[in-house]
């Protein structure tokens, strides 16, 4: 298991092993347990130290040190909650203890509780506010929740506190990065790399910084430097994987990704990453299947899996599972506009059409930016016959997106079935002058649709109705 001890001993990763005096025990016999799991700890040996360090607990179910050793052990197996119940149990029995805290702290962070970490790390800076490592779990909680400032600030501290904590640089860096201050995150990830030639983390956050200034063959050549230096770093590999995707170079992005899964088989990150591959280039979409339902398995508190999975299955027409799938991300993450859409259009193929008007309405409230929305709400408005709506909703679509014809001419037809023909007539004649959308459009088809005039209107035949709901070219925006 890789860098272990070092992963276990270091608050900075939020798993500290680090015995609090006042956290020992008098039991001879538990203290000789707990020596013996930091043995079995120093072997490698994960199994027995936890059964060691359980002993110890059982002989004596005060002995705080006992419980910190566990909680960095199941850290380290990503047995978070099991981490936090540990940590919890060394704050019942030492109260001032600042390093539970911040170990507790970053446990809440694995498990995306945001709030209930920044609570355990705003007490572990309250109960020592000379600890520089309770400043970085805070700042790295911050770049979680893309508080990149504030983050800094704490990164700030921190090397007030210690300026040659090669971490800390490191951190700020990418808070740097995630601002796209990539000269500021350059510059802090050469001072880490100076301080410590051989932390691998820099190099892979200075990658990730070339990468943004485009300067793509320095990002290359960090994240070999960085997997040199470790060659079981699974996030290098992922990394370096999506470099690769976004230049089109899928066979390798493929392989980097199924290393990242072969180092760290719960990496749910790597499943996404290669599902969108199946899905999307390879076309392989029991495979893609697979991959987003091992990744909603590893973290099934993640959004944005599920609705991936709900795009794979809209492919394989798994209508039932498409809305469980976006219902649930629903669930999760209420924000995104774009899975009431999504799931609004396919109440709309099962004809729930009052499901469907709630989600598309649901979605203008969210985000009533977007022409699709409204474009959706008013092709079945209009299959209703809820004509005076529809055209409600195609004034909001041409008012969003005046240069493109699709719009009047769909107006104009619900103005044609209200026999109102001046209007209509205005609408089509706009129509032909306007190119009638396109890819990119975000809403309407991309092939203007035979004209449909009233005899009373061009004195022609009438033409049979279209089915303009099935050239609808379906263009959701992406997730952000």
């Amino acid at each position: 298991m890789r860098k272990l001890l070092s992963l276990c001993f270091a608050a900075l990763l939020f798993s500290s092993c680090t015995p609090s005096p006042s956290g020992r025990t008098t039991n001879k016999a538990a203290e000789e347990a707990n020596t013996q799991g930091l043995t079995a700890l120093k072997n490698n040996d994960i199994n027995s130290s936890i059964m060691h360090f359980t002993k110890a607990i059982e002989l004596d179910p005060k002995f705080a040190n006992a419980y910190s050793q566990r909680g960095g052990v199941h850290m380290e197996l990503k047995a978070y909650s099991e981490a936090i119940a540990d940590y919890t149990k060394v704050i019942e029995l030492n109260p001032k203890d600042s390093n539970a805290f911040n170990s507790r702290g970053g446990a809440h962070v694995k498990l995306k509780k945001f709030p209930e970490a920044i609570e355990d790390f705003n007490k572990a800076i309250e109960l020592n506010p000379k600890d520089s490592s309770a400043f970085i779990s805070r700042g790295n909680a911050n770049i979680k929740l893309k508080k990149y400032s504030e983050a800094i600030t704490d990164f700030n501290v921190a090397i007030g506190l210690e300026p040659k904590n090669f971490t800390a640089f490191t951190y700020r860096g990418n808070a740097y990065t995630g601002l796209g201050k990539y000269s500021e995150a350059i510059a802090d990830f050469n001072k880490a790399i100076e301080l410590n030639p051989n932390y691998e983390k820099a190099y892979h956050g200075r990658g990730l910084a070339y990468f943004g200034s485009n300067e793509t063959p320095k990002g290359f050549a960090d994240f070999n430097k960085a997997i040199e230096l470790d060659p079981k770093y699974s996030e290098a590999y992922l990394t370096r994987g999506e470099t690769y995707s976004s230049l089109n170079n899928y066979p390798e992005a493929l392989a980097d990704y199924n290393k990242a899964i072969e180092i760290d088989p719960k990496y749910s990150e790597a499943y996404l990453c290669r599902g969108s591959i199946n899905e999307y280039t390879l076309k392989n979409y029991p495979e893609a299947l697979a991959d987003y339902t091992k990744a909603i398995e590893l973290d099934p508190k993640e959004a944005y899996y599920y609705s991936r999975r709900a795009s794979v299955n809209e492919t394989l027409k798994n209508y039932l599972q498409i809305i469980a799938d976006y219902t649930k991300a629903i669930e999760l993450a209420p924000e995104p506009a774009y899975y009431y859409s999504s799931r609004g259009k396919v109440y709309e193929d099962l004809k729930d059409y009052p499901k469907a008007l709630a989600d598309y309405t649901k979605a203008i409230e969210l985000d009533p930016k977007p022409a699709y929305y409204y474009s959706r709400r008013a092709s079945l408005h209009k299959d209703l016959k809820n004509y005076t709506k529809a055209i409600d909703d195609y004034t909001k679509v041409i008012e969003l997106e005046p240069k493109k014809g699709s719009g009047y001419y769909f107006r104009g037809s619900a103005y044609e079935a209200l026999g109102k023909t001046k209007e209509a007539e205005a609408d089509y004649d706009i129509s032909d002058t306007l190119p009638f959308g396109g890819p990119g459009s975000g809403s309407l088809p991309a092939v203007r649709p035979l004209r449909r005039r009233s005899p009373s209107i061009s004195g022609e035949k009438k033409e049979e109705p279209r089915e303009f709901k099935k050239e609808y070219k379906k263009e959701v925006p992406k997730s952000p």
